[in-house]
């Protein structure tokens, strides 16, 4: 199921008002490995993330969403940036967000079929700007700088 979704720019946290983030992407590392997960019905893989909901602010939507796409119980999450995209013509605003999890629990029930830990970036992404740009933008915030990913 890849999407018509176009990755546009990054900007700093403060250059965009938080009332304009509509979800939160969360890249993940589960003792020293990317935490992917993949949606029922898809053969793709995506980083941890979703849609805010009414009344949350954008790191509680990280929070809950990292919880309900991963099982992830425990974890620190710390704002990167925000990114913007365009969902074919409709332009959206969201907060990109490394978590480092302490703990991993059972997946709830929702939407995701299957969890993965890996060192390694997934050849069949949902979303190839995950690759391009937002686990580059997590590893340069890590203080890693961007490694080609190997993919089998």
């Amino acid at each position: 199921m890849q999407s018509e979704v176009t990755f546009h720019k990054f900007y700093e946290i403060s250059e965009i008002d938080d009332s304009r983030l509509t979800g939160a992407i969360i890249a993940t590392r589960y003792s020293g490995k990317w935490v992917f997960c993949r949606q029922k019905e898809c053969d793709t893989w995506e980083l941890p993330g979703g849609k805010r909901e009414p009344g949350e602010d954008i790191l509680e939507t990280a929070e809950r969403e990292l919880f309900e796409e991963s099982g992830i119980t425990k974890s620190t999450i710390t704002p990167i940036c925000v990114y913007k995209i365009a969902i074919k013509s409709e332009v959206k605003y969201g907060m990109l967000c490394y978590a480092e999890a302490q703990s991993l629990g059972t997946l709830p029930a929702s939407e995701i079929q299957e969890v993965k830990l890996q060192s390694d970036i997934p050849a069949n992404l949902t979303h190839p700007y995950t690759r391009t740009h937002l686990i580059p933008k997590a590893l340069e915030f890590l203080g890693q700088g961007f490694k080609p990913p190997h993919t089998p």
